[in-house]
């Protein structure tokens, strides 16, 4: 069977940092990377490469790990520390480095590696499998951004509860590290706070916005809207561990 080919044209190439102090290493992989697929920057040391993130989107930086000054480590810490960028793939090119070495890197931060001498062929599909990943989390951070925008539609809609989203996602995290919880569950409070109420998009505005009380019918409606928030957030892999949550806050 054949396979169908790949969504990329010449206005959407993969973005493509290569930072290395050697210009023939560069050299070289700008030669192997010459083609609409790719588009590429260039960055002789750690600086400029930091200087470039923060000034250019990229899908990938290939990033020397031996170089003189701030080392190939050093930038990834960077990265993923000073600049808070967990998603952007940085792949290694090494030499022969040690197991301990090579695992240093990833507990820093790296992506993948990459051996010299490496082929053309193994250099262009690291790049494109990291580059790929990057634009579907990118894709899907952008899914989840509409979530969030919606529940706050919803908050303002109902103004009944204020600002009240906004105060339980703040509490929430603040519990979480209360509680000496990891970021991952810190960041999924927050969310459940906001989204907790995202059901009430589903409820009618004369139901909704009622000053009186609400009669039988209308309170059997209204304790719908956890169960249509969690059937709204179900076909989000990364919100999943909120639906059970959200089904259950009342």
């Amino acid at each position: 069977m054949t396979q169908p080919a790949r969504q990329l044209s010449e206005s959407n190439p993969y973005r493509v940092l290569l930072v290395d102090d050697e210009s023939g290493q560069r050299f070289l992989q700008r030669e192997i990377l010459s083609s609409p697929d790719f588009e590429v920057r260039e960055a002789t040391d750690g600086r400029s490469a930091l200087k470039a993130i923060r000034e250019h989107p990229f899908d990938v930086v290939l990033l020397d790990k031996r170089m003189p000054g701030m080392t190939g480590d050093e930038v990834c810490r960077r990265i993923r520390e000073e600049m808070d960028d967990r998603l952007l793939p940085v792949i290694m090119v090494t030499g022969m480095g040690s197991s301990d070495e090579l695992a240093r890197s990833l507990n820093i931060g790296a992506t993948d590696f990459i051996r010299k001498p490496y082929t053309p062929t193994e250099l262009i599909a690291r790049v494109e499998a990291a580059a790929s990943h990057k634009r579907l989390l990118d894709q899907l951070e952008h899914v989840e951004s509409i979530y969030f925008v919606v529940a706050r539609m919803v908050e303002a809609r109902d103004w009944h509860t204020g600002r009240h989203c906004v105060r339980l996602a703040h509490n929430g995290a603040l519990f979480g590290r209360y509680l000496g919880l990891d970021d991952r569950s810190i960041e999924l409070l927050e969310h459940l706070g906001t989204l907790h109420d995202i059901g009430k998009l589903a409820i009618p505005d004369h139901i909704l916005l009622k000053q009186e009380q609400l009669n039988a019918q209308e309170e059997r409606v209204m304790r719908l809207h956890p169960v249509v928030g969690a059937r709204l957030c179900s076909g989000i892999k990364a919100l999943e561990p909120l639906v059970p949550l959200i089904r259950h806050h009342h």
